[in-house]
């Protein structure tokens, strides 16, 4: 089972922006107005949820290449 981010230290502004990432990540087409505006409520500017979001899709291509080209892990 995969973690709750909720159940995190995360402050309440983090664990915002921390949800906006990992819905965009997960299916971009369920992210919505007020989504964003959740984030900028919370005390985000629209840089730094376009920040977010773009290190989170990073992580995912990342995670996709390795998995695409079976990289093995030498950890």
């Amino acid at each position: 089972t995969s973690a709750d981010f909720n159940d995190s230290p995360l402050s309440l502004k983090e664990k915002t922006l921390l949800g906006l990432v990992l819905k965009a990540t997960r299916d971009s087409t369920r992210v919505d107005a007020a989504d964003l505006q959740a984030a900028r409520d919370a005390g985000w500017s629209d840089g730094d949820i376009l920040d977010a979001v773009n290190h989170g899709a990073r992580m995912v291509a990342g995670d996709i290449i390795i998995n695409g080209f079976k990289v093995e892990r030498d950890f």
